[in-house]
C-alpha cells in the first residue's frame, strides 16, 4: 500500500506526489486499527496526541501516547495504530525518503542528536511551548493540505514542513540538551551510514562484519557507536530489521516457510525457526498456502 492509496480510505487524511500524509484522526475517524506496513522508504512518521490515547506498535514495541505526547518514529515502514481511545484527538504526518531529499536535499532538518534520542526513545512528553508549537505547524500544514484546488499547494505544503522542522530543530537547541549528547562528526557520519546500508541490505546480509567492512571500520567500533546512540547493538538492530519482516511475510503473504528463509538468505527453515526463536521466545508458525490447501 502506497500513501496515496492509504490517504484514500480515510476522511482528514491528505497525501502530497505519494511522500507526504498528514492525517488528523477523530472519534468519527479513527478507524480502528490501521497498519502502516509495507509503505516503502518511510523515513519519519511523527504522531502528535491532542486529547484522548492511542496505542503503536513499532520494531516489536507497543507505546501508549497519551495527551500531549509526541511519537517521533524513525524508518517507520512497520508502524501499527493498534486502538485508540473514544476522545482520540491526535495528527499522524508520514514522509518518505524521496520526499524528504527533495525538501531539505543535503541539509538535514534535525540535529543529530535529537535523532539519536528518538532511536532510543521515540515517545516523550512535551512542554506546553513544545507542544503548542508544534500543534499550532501541524494545523498549518493540514489546512494548506486540505485546498486541494490551491495553485500553489505543493509549494506551500514544503515551506509549512520546513518551518514544522525549524521549530522543532530551535526548540530541542534551546531548551532539549543538544550540547550535551552531540557526537563528532565522523562519528555521526558512521551512524547514519550504517542506518542507510541496514535499509538497504538487512534483508540479505545478517552479520555486523558486513556492515563494518562497508564502512571501513571494525565492527566491534560500530558496535561501540550505535549502542552509545541507541542503547542497542549494530547487531540488535540487524536481528530486528529481519524480526520484522518475518512477521510481516508471515502476515501478509502466503509463502511458505521454506521460501521466506530463502528471501531472507537464511540456510534452511530450521535455521530461520531458530533464530526467530531465539529472539522472540516464540515458535514460528505459517498457515499452508493455497497451493498446499488444494493439494491436501
Amino acid at each position: 500500500m502506497n500513501l496515496t492509496q492509504f490517504a484514500q480510505h480515510r476522511k482528514n487524511c491528505f497525501e502530497i506526489n505519494n511522500g507526504f500524509l498528514i492525517w488528523q484522526i477523530t472519534p468519527v475517524n479513527s478507524y480502528g486499527p490501521c497498519c502502516l506496513d509495507g509503505l516503502e522508504s518511510v523515513i519519519v512518521v511523527h504522531v502528535l496526541v491532542i486529547t484522548g490515547c492511542l496505542e503503536i506498535k513499532y520494531r516489536e514495541s507497543t507505546y501508549i501516547l497519551k495527551e500531549n505526547e509526541f511519537g517521533h518514529f524513525i524508518h517507520g515502514t512497520h508502524i501499527r495504530i493498534s486502538t485508540t481511545s473514544e476522545n482520540i484527538n491526535a495528527y499522524v504526518m508520514v514522509m518518505a525518503e524521496s520526499y524528504n531529499k527533495v525538501i531539505f536535499k543535503r541539509t538535514p532538518p534535525l540535529p543529530f542528536s535529537l535523532v539519536a534520542r528518538a532511536l532510543k526513545q521515540p515517545v516523550s512528553r512535551l512542554s506546553p511551548a513544545f507542544f503548542s508549537a508544534l500543534l499550532f505547524r501541524l494545523q498549518c500544514i493540514m489546512n494548506i493540505a486540505a485546498d486541494i484546488n490551491h495553485i500553489f499547494r505543493n509549494e506551500m505544503i514544503k515551506s509549512a514542513i520546513m518551518m514544522y522542522f525549524m521549530d522543532m530543530a530551535d526548540l530541542y537547541i534551546r531548551y532539549g540538551g543538544e550540547d550535551k549528547d552531540n557526537l563528532t562528526g565522523r562519528k555521526v557520519e558512521i551512524f547514519m551510514a550504517f542506518m542507510k546500508l541496514l535499509d538497504r541490505h538487512g534483508l540479505q546480509h545478517h552479520s555486523v562484519g558486513f556492515y563494518a567492512s562497508e564502512l571501513c571500520i571494525s565492527h566491534q567500533y560500530l558496535n561501540r557507536i550505535v549502542k552509545w546512540q541507541t542503547g542497542k547493538t549494530a547487531y540488535d538492530w540487524i536481528c530486528n530489521s529481519l524480526i520484522g519482516e518475518i512477521v510481516r511475510m508471515l502476515e501478509h503473504t502466503n509463502d511458505s516457510m521454506q521460501q521466506i528463509a530463502n528471501k531472507l538468505n537464511f540456510s534452511d527453515q530450521a535455521t530461520l525457526s531458530k533464530f526467530f526463536k531465539h529472539h522472540t521466545g516464540c515458535l514460528l508458525y505459517t498457515s499452508p498456502s493455497p497451493r498446499d490447501r488444494q493439494k491436501s
